[in-house]
């Protein structure tokens, strides 16, 4: 599925959990950064990275999300997330089960996988998304100065 700029995968965190990867187990939401910057995009930072676009969602009740980071460009498997979308999974299972600061963003907002349909395509002729490339950009470049 082409989203934009980015791919976006059905995403398998249960077998992450389950297996205990390293993806899942260095994302931490508590020590990670991250910012909404549209509705289904977040730039992630893990402690000791650089910042990360990354695309978190729902599609059919499933998840799904990209990176532009390596870990999700060379990962084992198809549906395997990197520790940048593992971050947003356990944190928006944090916001749900808690309520605590591991849900929420920087800005207080709570991180949840939105449905991806609402936001991209806003009507069925519609297939531009609601965010470009250049604005993705020019909010890196932002949170970088």
């Amino acid at each position: 599925m082409q989203r934009g700029w980015s791919v976006v995968q059905y995403l398998d965190f249960k077998r992450e959990r389950d297996e205990s990867t390293t993806s899942w187990v260095r994302a931490d939401p508590v020590a990670a950064l991250v910012e909404r910057i549209a509705p289904t995009t977040y730039l992630v930072t893990l402690p000791g990275g650089s910042a990360h676009v990354v695309e978190y969602g729902k599609e059919r009740g499933a998840r799904v999300g990209g990176c532009d980071g390596k870990g999700f460009e060379f990962r084992d498997k198809e549906d395997s997330p990197c520790a940048h979308l593992c971050v947003l999974r356990k944190a928006e299972w944090s916001y749900n089960q808690f309520g605590d600061d591991a849900g929420y963003d920087v800005n207080g907002e709570p991180i949840v996988a939105h449905d991806t349909a609402e936001y991209v395509a806003p009507d069925a002729t519609s297939t531009t998304p609601r965010r470009s490339g250049r604005s993705v950009r020019r909010a890196l470049r932002t949170r970088r100065d």
